[in-house]
């Protein structure tokens, strides 16, 4: 859900609540909690926005990390 959506959401609850539905209200907030519960944990598996960047920075200097190994061992064995 993109933040864009949840503040459309939010003022969508806030006029509910402006205009006395409470029912609709709580099922509203409901469904957004429960919306960005589960994209979180898709996404995220719970983990902070910093804590996944940081793991695809080290994922991506492992990668190059092991390509730059298996150039060097072709190379070696060729020459």
């Amino acid at each position: 859900m993109s933040e864009k959506e949840i503040i459309k959401n939010l003022n969508q609850i806030k006029e509910l609540a402006d205009s006395d539905c409470p029912m609709m209200v709580s099922e509203r907030i409901t469904w957004l909690i429960n919306d960005m519960t589960k994209e979180d944990y898709n996404l995220r598996q719970g983990r902070t926005k910093e804590q996944v960047r940081s793991s695809e920075i080290g994922a991506f200097i492992a990668f190059g990390g092991l390509v730059i190994t298996l150039l060097i061992v072709a190379f070696s064995t060729y020459f």
